[in-house]
């Protein structure tokens, strides 16, 4: 097994199946099926005072590029 990361590898395909799946859960109005949506990609979202920091899903050893911050 070699110790190097590779990048995810993302395809069209996997883009048009998200993008129709996220059509059907955000048109309703069922707050699970869009929150179990979500979870997919972010790994946890931290409220702080008036800050919050969104950490995605990302492979590998966490890196700053993981994360954004002051959204």
């Amino acid at each position: 097994m070699s110790s190097q990361i590779k990048p995810v590898y993302i395809t069209r395909f996997m883009i048009e199946s998200y993008r129709k799946e996220m059509k059907e859960v955000f048109v309703e109005s069922n707050v699970y099926k869009q929150r179990n949506f979500l979870k997919k990609f972010i790994e946890k979202i931290i409220i702080q005072d008036e800050k919050i920091e969104i950490i995605y899903y990302a492979p590998g050893p966490k890196s700053a590029l993981s994360k954004i911050s002051d959204v």
